[in-house]
């Protein structure tokens, strides 16, 4: 993995105060008026300092009356998100202008922080619309296979699924297992002839399950196998080079772990994949055009999806999500939740009437923490939580009747000690 370590500190606290500032005045303007404050620098051991967290903390609007652990559903934007979305679209108003320009240097940033180039980098509106781009912009016959797991999200599966209707592609699925060895072992069993396509989740977003990606994109490479992967969870909880992912392709959120703005979305398309795949919907800025010369030929590069005018505003905040996380460290944030989950499973274990489905080898699991309730019903114990104050997911995909506990950077060890006291005295009562 590329080091994260080189982060500019003093900019993240310009960007903390400054949002500590505002939200300590009631009423007060986020708009061009503000002035920076200044900056102090932050000590080599700040991060192990719980001091610190607070102060991350307090960078999101948040209410205080329930405990969100839902960021694998939606990620909240911390203040200096919006008040660059807000900055940006008062300026872009101001002149009327779409502000197109502005987008490389967004990219350039999102190609640093995803470890590609930025001609791999298309800008989307989430993680469901880059997996239509691919599935609908690969060469796919009658016939021919894709391999997928049964924990696919369906922002994730049903494009594959909706070209068996309309093109007469074949699926396979396999169960994933509980080990890297394992998945990998299954996947090589279940790779046939036919198939074509290898599409599956990075992470899961049901048990939290890590694939190997890495050993898969190689197996996949010496077949001739095209490698998919649905990356809505690991951005932004995580450091990641997709590069070493060996994937051809990879579609993820900026709603989730990258605590981006509504309606963004990253799509990376390797080089070599450039020749071999169109987008399936063309316009203005995706190719070489000339009408009165009936002239098309399209962009090599994975931007030839970004067709039509776009909400630079929006983009711009995508970068500034990604910018603030940088400055924490994603090593920092991975190791953060994954104390904060590691917690969360060391009390599960004390409760006989939950089953654990995320995996325990280090390996395969990130920040997540899927749990199965024994005791009661999947939606009654969500509706129980939600009653004391907690905001959890349901996981109905694929019959689990599960229950989804997501940490990232705004939780504390004091609300995962809170959600399992409530979970004992629930089973208790």
């Amino acid at each position: 993995m590329r080091s994260r370590e080189s982060i500019n500190r003093r900019s993240f606290l310009a960007g903390t105060l400054g949002a500590l500032s505002a939200l300590a005045v009631p009423g007060m303007s986020f708009g061009k008026s503000v002035s920076p404050p200044v900056t102090p620098k932050i000590g080599p051991r700040s991060v192990e300092d719980p001091s610190f967290w607070e102060m991350i903390r307090a960078q999101f609007l948040l209410t205080d009356d329930r405990v969100y652990f839902n960021n694998g559903g939606l990620g909240p934007s911390p203040r200096r998100v919006i008040d660059r979305v807000y900055q940006a679209t008062l300026e872009l108003e101001e002149i009327s202008e779409t502000g197109h320009e502005k987008l490389e240097r967004v990219r350039e940033d999102a190609a640093r922080f995803l470890g590609c180039d930025p001609e791999e980098i298309a800008f989307t509106r989430s993680t469901t619309e880059g997996m239509n781009y691919v599935a609908r912009g690969l060469k796919l016959r009658p016939g021919d296979e894709v391999l997928m797991s049964t924990h696919e999200h369906p922002g994730g599966a049903m494009p594959w699924v909706a070209l068996k209707s309309e093109l007469g592609i074949r699926i396979r699925l396999f169960e994933p297992a509980d080990t890297a060895e394992q998945n990998y072992d299954t996947i090589a069993r279940n790779i046939g002839p036919k198939t074509r396509v290898v599409s599956i989740s990075h992470m899961t977003c049901t048990t939290g399950t890590v694939f190997p990606v890495a050993q898969i994109a190689e197996l996949c490479h010496e077949k001739g196998i095209v490698f998919v992967l649905d990356g809505a969870h690991p951005p932004g909880q995580m450091p990641l080079d997709l590069h070493e992912t060996g994937a051809d392709f990879y579609a993820t959120s900026g709603h989730k772990w990258l605590l981006g703005p509504k309606g963004t979305g990253l799509l990376y398309v390797r080089k070599e994949m450039h020749e071999h795949w169109r987008p399936a919907f063309v316009g203005a800025y995706s190719a070489d055009y000339d009408l009165d010369r009936l002239f098309y030929k399209p962009i090599r590069q994975a931007k030839t999806v970004e067709y039509g005018t776009r909400n630079i505003p929006l983009l711009l905040g995508l970068g500034e999500a990604m910018s603030f996380l940088n400055e924490i460290g994603l090593e920092n944030v991975r190791k953060h939740n994954l104390a904060l989950c590691n917690m969360l499973i060391e009390g599960l274990w004390d409760l006989p009437e939950v089953r654990i489905l995320t995996p325990t080898e280090p390996a395969s699991r990130g920040s997540i923490v899927t749990f199965k309730p024994l005791k009661f019903t999947m939606q009654e114990t969500i509706d129980r939580m939600a009653e004391r104050g907690f905001r959890l997911r349901p996981v109905g995909e694929h019959g689990l009747n599960a229950i989804r506990v997501s940490c990232h950077i705004y939780n504390t060890p004091e609300q995962v000690e809170a959600l399992l006291l409530e979970l004992r005295k629930l089973f208790a009562s």
